[in-house]
């Protein structure tokens, strides 16, 4: 899993999860649960796409290792390295691409401990 710390920015009604180098919206089934003032982010290897248009995270392939189906990507951003498995089309080393988040984790940065979204998600 990737790690990144993180602290919630409230902007216009909206909270996103800010870190160095990323902006990330915090999801319906988050939002009203109560965050402490520091988070770290776990995002999953295969929780992240390649998405030139609107990338949350930026970088450079330092290494591609393919695995028969999937492929692990390792990047450099200015968030820290990056992780990524893809099953489909692959940047190439020292090219630049950039990911968006399909799911994440949040945690108490302090404690260390999940932090659970509501079972109630409210629609907009």
């Amino acid at each position: 899993m990737n790690f990144f710390p993180c602290v919630p920015t409230v902007a216009l009604g909206r909270t996103s999860l800010v870190g160095e180098g990323f902006c990330l919206s915090l999801p319906p089934q988050f939002q009203g649960v109560p965050l402490p003032p520091r988070l770290t982010i776990g995002i999953r290897p295969e929780h992240l796409v390649l998405n030139g248009q609107d990338p949350v995270f930026q970088g450079r392939v330092e290494f591609v290792e393919t695995l028969g189906r999937e492929t692990l990507i390792f990047c450099a951003t200015p968030s820290g390295p990056l992780r990524v498995r893809l099953t489909s089309e692959c940047p190439r080393p020292d090219e630049s691409c950039g990911f968006a988040v399909q799911a994440f984790h949040l945690f108490d940065e302090t404690s260390g401990l999940s932090i659970k979204p509501s079972r109630l998600v409210v629609s907009e």
